[in-house]
């Protein structure tokens, strides 16, 4: 009996060691590029838009966003670096500019080219189609600022790490932001052995004036972030990601003769889920 039970504390030991190492695993997230690879994404967005001018509220909505995303990947370099097509439509819905009590369906769509490494870097981005100055600055600081860098060693479950970047707005003045990512746990997560990496951060995201834009319009978001991102490590691609956004948009634009403020505030949740994942 004494032998029986010897041995069934050690096999109770072994299973316990075997579990904790599993809770403690350590991978390497990267992103893992292979040329003519195709990934496309479902992605819907819940939007309450408030506009306010002189304390006063002008206009407040609330609107769903619908998005298909479509990414092939090619010209992979040395350093392992890739050439991302990505097409995106979006089908939205928005008030009328001739009545906003009326709602109007429409739709939208780009194509860029981004290029990245594969700890998930993004240091160029390319558009198809020319861009008026104010949106494309504007995707790029949400990138350079929004986008994760993976630590270049393995982590573990419990393990953070904390990005940031300086802006320098218009007046001169110097700001900080910075996400703070934590890598809580491993989960199987549509199939995929998922690595669930939570966000706390601030974007600082300056309005460019567009030579165009007859409004002159320049200003300043300020965005509060919080985010899951469900990456399947073994495959190199993220699987799905949660994201609850707080813009606090300060504006400046010309009306009526002169340059008048307002702000801006968008209360934003999306889900952006993998729904084809093609391998050559």
């Amino acid at each position: 009996m004494k032998k029986i039970t010897a041995t069934i504390l050690i096999i109770l030991g072994i299973i316990i060691m075997i579990s904790c190492d599993q809770g403690q695993k350590s991978i390497l997230l990267s992103y893992k590029f292979i040329p003519d690879t195709k990934l496309a994404y479902e992605q819907v967005l819940n939007r309450e838009v408030t506009v306010s001018e002189n304390d006063s509220i002008v206009k407040n909505y609330t609107t769903s966003i619908s998005a298909d995303v479509k990414q092939t990947i090619s010209d992979i370099l040395d350093d392992g670096s890739a050439t991302i097509t990505e097409m995106d439509t979006w089908y939205f819905e928005t008030p009328s500019e001739e009545d906003s009590t009326k709602i109007e369906k429409k739709e939208m769509s780009r194509e860029i080219k981004l290029k990245a490494q594969p700890n998930g870097k993004v240091y160029d981005i390319i558009f198809a189609d020319e861009e008026n100055a104010a949106t494309r600055e504007y995707i790029k600081s949400i990138y350079e600022q929004g986008m994760p860098e993976f630590p270049a060693n393995k982590i573990s479950p419990g393990e953070s790490w904390t990005q940031s970047t300086e802006v320098v707005l218009s007046d001169g003045t110097i700001m900080k932001p910075s996400t703070t990512y934590k890598f809580k746990e491993i989960k199987l997560v549509n199939g995929y052995n998922c690595a669930v990496i939570e966000c706390e951060g601030t974007l600082v995201i300056p309005l460019v004036p567009d030579p165009k834009d007859t409004t002159m319009r320049t200003g300043v978001d300020n965005i509060m972030t919080s985010s899951t991102i469900f990456f399947a490590y073994d495959e190199g691609i993220t699987v799905l990601l949660k994201e609850h956004w707080v813009i606090d948009g300060k504006r400046t634009r010309l009306s009526e003769g002169k340059m008048k403020d307002y702000f801006v505030k968008v209360d934003t949740d999306s889900e952006y889920k993998l729904i084809e994942f093609v391998k050559p």
